[in-house]
């Protein structure tokens, strides 16, 4: 048990100095003292003269249940850990990810949250994010956009460029 909780301690303060995502060192550092722990009473079982190997397989097929009971919670857990370590998107930043366009106020484990131009917040499940399309307004800088004007019929075109040319620099 102590063992398991230095193991743990360390890898948290190994990863928080390299500046890890504190959810994802939190969470790795959690198994990994869990995984410690369950080696050590599996070791500790084969020195009293319990067989270890037939506890191993009742924990690997109690694992492999688990995970098909919760094959969709994984399927978004797994997503949610892909994206804080390769960072697609990142809190503040403008995104259009399942359909939703708005601000990235969380990225968790299971789940991001955005809030839309409307002041909406929308909860979208991380798998839906990682199996879709992302559009990342925010990594270039800036943001372009398309203005249709529309000007009469015989418009003497060098005046009209030269009139929305002072508009656009009147606008900054």
């Amino acid at each position: 048990g102590i063992a398991s909780k230095w193991v743990r301690a360390m890898l948290l303060r190994a990863m928080q100095s390299r500046k890890v995502d504190v959810a994802l060192a939190r969470f790795l550092s959690s198994i990994v003292q869990y995984l410690v722990l369950a080696a050590a009473v599996i070791a500790a079982l084969g020195k009293v003269g319990v067989e270890s190997t037939s506890l191993v397989a009742i924990l690997g097929a109690a694992g492999l249940a688990v995970g098909f009971a919760l094959q969709g919670s994984l399927s978004n857990f797994a997503s949610g850990i892909m994206m804080l370590l390769f960072r697609p998107i990142d809190i503040g930043q403008r995104v259009t990810v399942a359909g939703h366009t708005g601000a990235v106020e969380e990225i968790g484990l299971f789940a991001t949250t955005l809030s839309t131009p409307d002041n909406e917040t929308i909860i979208s499940p991380n798998a839906k994010i990682t199996d879709d399309s992302i559009i990342n307004y925010s990594t270039k800088g800036t943001c372009r956009a398309n203005v249709s004007i529309g000007v009469a019929y015989g418009t003497d075109i060098n005046k009209a460029m030269q009139a929305i040319a002072t508009a656009c620099k009147r606008a900054d």
